[in-house]
């Protein structure tokens, strides 16, 4: 468990298991996980024709943008675009589950 003076209150409960490097339940260390992370969509203010609600997204280890309160998001092209981090909520998938996200992407 992480004593609760070494979060800042401003993170949301997503950056700080990416800044832990547990976002899908493993302890692979600081932005060095070997699974890839998942991310469901809770919020689009904004971000309408870029983000849709209740899908899935494969997120990318980048400690700068977590320092902004944001994360980095592939999209359905494959690129990667940078979000509000509270716009997410980590979703810990089975490696069966993830390896099919990742081959149809």
């Amino acid at each position: 468990k992480l004593k609760s003076s070494a979060i800042p209150a401003q993170m949301t409960s997503f950056e700080i298991d990416l800044s832990q490097g547990q976002v899908v339940g493993e302890n692979a260390g600081e932005h060095q996980r070997s699974e890839p992370a998942f991310a469901v969509c809770v919020k689009n203010d904004g971000y309408t024709v870029s983000l849709e609600r209740h899908k899935i997204y494969r997120i990318l280890p980048d400690s700068e943008a977590l320092q902004d309160h944001e994360l980095r998001v592939v999209d359905e092209s494959g690129e990667d675009y940078l979000f509000p981090a509270d716009f997410f909520m980590p979703l810990p998938l089975p490696p069966a589950i993830q390896q099919e996200l990742l081959a149809t992407r």
